[in-house]
């Protein structure tokens, strides 16, 4: 008895190890530069997006913008350089709303650190004081995230959004945005094209897991039993 009261202890705390999410996550945050501006009226001025890792690994972001259609047309979404693909570019100056994703390609291309997530493209509209926001909500995934692929799970933490100031009378003319083709709803999970590098977003399945675990617990099992 004394045996198998050992034995099923180390059992327990072997699949409680296995069965545990990561005690670690990083903290992960996007914001806007510059944070504030004055712009005339029919100017065409960049905003960058900045995204800062917390020290995670990251496969993945997405990016929801909520802007003022009355005061700012959006012009282009311009990606940065540190994801190897970037899709599910909109832009809907109807609503005021755009969106961006960022992939790492594989697990030798996870972006770890503070850098350009991507620079939007604002042209001042009409007079007046507006703002540019974060779509995001903390725990909410259909939204702005970063994914955080040693912890398999969304680690932005903060989204901070800028003000600006559109004066009348001194800017150009406004420059129109061509009507978008795509009828594609905006999306924070757009799918990327399948490529032959290491999926970086792989789970192991719960059947294998429950394989491997199985095999390990019996040799486990085995190693114990022969110490009594």
């Amino acid at each position: 008895m004394k045996k198998f009261g050992v034995l099923c202890f180390f059992l327990f705390a072997f699949c409680s190890f296995l069965l545990s999410p990561p005690a670690y996550a990083a903290s992960a945050s996007l914001s806007l530069d510059p944070a504030s501006g004055s712009y005339a009226q029919g100017e065409i001025f960049e905003i960058k997006v900045l995204l800062n890792t917390g020290g995670g690994r990251t496969s993945g972001s997405d990016v929801l913008l909520n802007f003022d259609s009355n005061l700012l047309q959006a012009q282009d979404i311009i990606p940065g350089d540190i994801y190897s693909f970037y899709v599910g570019e909109e832009i809907d100056n109807d609503q005021g709303k755009l969106a961006i994703s960022g992939l790492a390609g594989s697990t030798d291309e996870l972006y770890q650190g503070d850098g350009v997530f991507a620079t939007i493209e604002f042209q001042g509209k009409n007079s007046g004081s507006t703002q540019v926001t974060f779509d995001f909500t903390s725990g909410y995934r259909n939204d702005s995230n970063v994914a955080d692929f040693d912890a398999q799970a969304d680690i932005l933490a903060s989204a901070s959004g800028g003000s600006y100031q559109i004066e009348a009378g001194v800017g150009g003319d406004l420059t129109p945005t061509p009507t978008p083709t795509s009828t594609t709803a905006l999306t924070a999970t757009p799918e990327p094209t399948p490529t032959t590098e290491v999926p970086v977003t792989a789970v192991v399945s719960l059947t294998s897991l429950m394989t491997i675990s199985g095999v390990l617990l019996i040799s486990l099992g085995a190693f114990l039993f022969s110490l009594f």
